[in-house]
């Protein structure tokens, strides 16, 4: 699989470059972000910047190409505290830190070069999601957190009373559902969450 991918190195703040990386593709999927939450509270322009101006950068390329599908990927994050479960895609969204309100951001000039210029876009919501190779600090969730402790032989620590939940996707069911969901005629325009709709707690 390796032999047949071809790396174009860029960064998706520079619009020429990520026009050059899409020419002659058709499909788009677009996962470039910045993540980390603790970051976004102390450095909250760069993730406008890489959020919202990249995916900008992408939609804008996607238009000028003609691409034939657009595949932004967002996060569960854009919902906030849940204020109801499970949370659907009509859930309001609330932006709790710099990094959620710059995906609201993001995901919402996604569905506007849909209503305004016809742009082939569908917007993923990925909830849980963890697999290999995930980081093992608090940016990488609870499963490779307490795997990685477990496998160090250290306690596992738990904040709160542990009944907090959480609905968990493997990654490679979660890229099964990014590219499988989103190839559907009647997801263009659309907001689909990718999750198991099992809550998990933490205990």
């Amino acid at each position: 699989v390796l032999d047949a991918i071809e790396i174009f190195s860029g960064d998706v703040r520079d619009p020429n470059g990520v026009r050059e990386a899409m020419r002659g593709i058709d499909v788009v999927y677009h996962l470039a972000a910045l993540i980390s939450i603790p970051y976004s509270y102390h450095s909250p322009d760069t993730y406008v910047d890489t959020n919202v101006t990249g995916t900008l950068n992408v939609l804008q390329a996607a238009r000028d190409l003609g691409t034939d599908k657009i595949v932004h990927t967002s996060t569960s994050e854009v919902y906030g505290s849940a204020q109801f479960v499970p949370i659907t895609e009509d859930h309001p969204l609330q932006g709790q830190s710099p990094y959620a309100a710059s995906k609201i951001g993001a995901d919402q000039m996604a569905l506007s070069f849909y209503r305004s210029f016809d742009t082939p876009v569908t917007v993923i919501r990925p909830f849980n999601t963890y697999g290999p190779f995930q980081k093992t600090d608090m940016e990488g969730g609870v499963v490779s957190i307490f795997t990685s402790r477990d496998i160090e032989g250290e306690t596992l620590k738990i904040f709160g009373d542990g009944t907090q939940t959480r609905d968990l996707m493997y990654v490679a069911d979660c890229a099964r559902f990014i590219v499988d969901g989103t190839l559907e005629e009647d997801a263009v325009g659309e907001v689909l969450n990718a999750g198991t709709g099992r809550d998990v707690s933490i205990n």
